[in-house]
């Protein structure tokens, strides 16, 4: 009971530090809001904008969330996303307890997740990646369960839970796939039983996806609301082969360099089993340099480096800066780290995922015959989701189930260094660890300035249809179809420009208003500016 106390207490410090509170959508949470209000206030469910997941489970648990805190606010909705956060670190603790892990190890390696950079901050607004990540290791818990002990109530639960996630994201179905097809190969069960389940888990995917499609979202109206991926999908697939698999390619390779980033702060862990295995001979490590080198040429060249475009990791900040003059024009108005910090941090990622699959590679004889069939039954899992969620746009908030994947597969090769070097396994978590604490903590902040930057318009009786305040702004307030689209204006819902809120100076505009705010990640002050167009 003393680490998973220790867990909830660390995390309750770091969200006390970064202060979540604040009335204002962050990223495209304001769509997933939006219904939430509607049940609060109105007493009725009805959605605006088009997204692609379903989103319905977590509508239920937002309402849940207001309900109980007192109204419809948006700090509420995070509160109730925090818990989600919490929920993770746990159910990952309790995840790793029966594959041999000491408490000590597995609380070592959940503090890594919920301090990780995309996980941490994502916890802090109401997007659909924590719930759905909470609903992924769930599933996971009670079906590694079920590998162990063969018990049916173990895999009802995990396929139970699997259906919940598909109510929050259409890839959960998946889980139902997978279940499906490693019980066929599962020769620990008679012929007869093992297809007699797995007809069972697939009829209930069907069962599931038919109601939500033709049942559910028809019945409550909502069938416009949503992109139709499905159909975009195999349109895709079976249209463009070649096309999908090189577009897969690249983003396979994004996805485990992030995953080799995000797992920098056990880097020192692995050093004994490393060593254990020959894999630090100098001739092997000069191997790797080379390859990772190369690699990192080719990344280069293709114009595809850190952060890869990611909606959450902006050079050295997290949360996206959807302001008109740094997202739309693309001015230099926020500060920016130098390029060659961005490169050194990719090829530590490169290294370290370079050594976590050397580790998997050589190590895989002292895995037992169940644990090596549920790790490639993992990794096969984590290649389908990704290669499902990422056909039409790469985000790096699609990693997190990868990551969390990567952790459970890395636990059994973590140990303590020797006492003389142990102070080194705290460098790289604690700089991971600010970063993800402290640059949460700025997005909070500027997003808290443009918040009394708009208040401040509407007391000047200036309406939304006047203003460009961002993505989330004009999203929440001015949502229509069809926007106006041109060159030089913002994509999202901008009815007119005579008013923006900005980072910093735009041509044509003067500042009539600023709202200071702290930059924690920079050590510095700065503001929000509201601009006036010149006449």
């Amino acid at each position: 009971m003393k680490y998973p106390l220790l867990l909830g207490l660390i995390w309750i410090l770091l969200i006390f530090l970064v202060n979540p509170i604040g009335d204002f959508p962050l990223n495209d949470d304001w769509q997933y809001a939006y219904p939430v209000k509607q049940m609060v206030e109105e007493g009725q469910f009805s959605m605006q904008g088009q997204f692609a997941p379903n989103i319905l489970l977590q509508v239920v648990y937002g309402y849940l969330s207001c309900r109980v805190l007192g109204g419809f606010d948006f700090t509420y909705l995070r509160f109730g996303i925090l818990v989600l956060g919490l929920g993770c670190g746990l159910l990952l603790y309790h995840w790793l307890q029966p594959d041999g892990n000491s408490q000590r190890r597995s609380f070592g390696i959940s503090l890594v997740l919920i301090t990780s950079p995309l996980f941490f901050s994502l916890s802090h607004t109401f997007m659909t990646d924590v719930p759905f990540l909470f609903l992924c290791i769930l599933s996971l818990f009670y079906f590694s369960r079920y590998v162990g002990e063969r018990r049916l109530s173990s895999l009802l639960l995990a396929s139970s839970v699997a259906v919940a996630a598909y109510a929050i994201r259409q890839p959960g179905i998946l889980f139902l796939l997978g279940f499906a097809v490693y019980v066929l190969i599962d020769n620990r069960r008679r012929t007869t039983d093992r297809w007699l389940i797995a007809g069972v888990l697939l009829a209930t995917g069907m069962l599931a996806y038919w109601g939500m499609e033709k049942g559910l979202k028809p019945l409550l109206g909502i069938t416009d609301n949503y992109v139709p991926v499905a159909d975009i999908y195999f349109t895709e697939v079976f249209s463009k082969p070649l096309k999908v698999l090189n577009t897969w390619a690249a983003r396979f390779l994004k996805t485990f360099i992030y995953i080799g980033i995000f797992t920098l702060p056990l880097a020192p862990f692995l050093g004994a089993k490393l060593r254990q295995i020959g894999a630090l001979k100098w001739s092997k490590i000069l191997i790797i340099l080379l390859i990772n080198i190369i690699l990192f040429g080719l990344t280069i060249l293709a114009g595809k480096t850190l952060p890869f475009g990611g909606n959450v990791w902006f050079n050295w900040g997290l949360g996206p800066e959807l302001l008109k003059d740094v997202y739309t024009l693309e001015l230099q108005n926020t500060p920016q780290l130098r390029e060659g910090w961005l490169f050194a941090i990719q090829i530590l990622g490169q290294l370290q995922i370079s050594a976590i699959l050397v580790l998997l590679w050589r190590t895989w004889s002292e895995r037992s015959q169940s644990q090596q069939a549920f790790i490639v039954w993992l990794i096969l899992m984590n290649g389908l989701y990704l290669g499902v969620i990422s056909i039409f746009s790469y985000f790096d908030r699609f990693t997190l189930l990868c990551f969390v994947s990567c952790l459970y597969i890395l636990s059994p090769w973590l140990a303590f260094p020797s006492p003389r070097y142990r102070w080194v396994t705290a460098i790289p978590f604690t700089l991971i660890l600010y970063f993800s604490s402290v640059a949460t903590k700025d997005y909070l902040n500027w997003n808290r300035a443009r918040a009394a930057a708009f208040a401040w318009l509407q007391q000047e009786e200036i309406g939304i249809e006047h203003i460009d305040a961002g993505y989330e702004y004009n999203g929440w307030h001015n949502y229509h179809r069809d926007p106006i689209q041109e060159d030089g204006r913002s994509f999202w819902w901008v009815t007119d420009e005579d008013y923006l809120i900005a980072f910093g100076p735009v041509q044509g505009y003067r500042s009539i208003q600023v709202f200071p705010y702290y930059r924690y990640l920079w050590w510095k002050k700065d503001q929000i500016w509201v601009l006036q167009r010149e006449k």
